[in-house]
């Protein structure tokens, strides 16, 4: 959905037992950042500590809990597998044109 003011998203709410629909222009939302954990190196990792604009908005074990789902995601998706290895060498022999007719191991992990 796009309006003339910009990006906007639909979000889902639950209240009194009612599905309710809503769309959101993302231009007037506040931003928030989740920093990303370097402690392991340069994998794709999130801080799972609570950012100070959450606090009092969502439960901080809710939000460590969908931050370490996230990185166990990236985790299996960046995981050296002997497809993987062969995918990355097919795809330096063919100029990573082989993307448009294979689907790698990070994009099926990540849908």
């Amino acid at each position: 959905m796009k309006w003339k003011n910009g990006l906007s998203c639909l979000v889902m709410r639950k209240s009194e037992n009612i599905d309710c629909i809503m769309s959101v222009v993302l231009e007037k939302c506040p931003k928030i950042f989740i920093l990303r954990d370097y402690s392991s190196g340069t994998a794709v990792r999130f801080q799972t500590k609570l950012p100070q604009e959450l606090v009092g908005r969502i439960d901080e074990q809710l939000f460590e809990k969908c931050i370490q789902t996230l990185n166990e995601i990236f985790a299996k998706a960046e995981k050296l597998t002997w497809k993987s290895f062969f995918e990355n060498i097919i795809g330096c022999f063919t100029c990573y044109l082989s993307h448009l007719c294979m689907e790698y191991q990070f994009s099926k992990v990540r849908k």
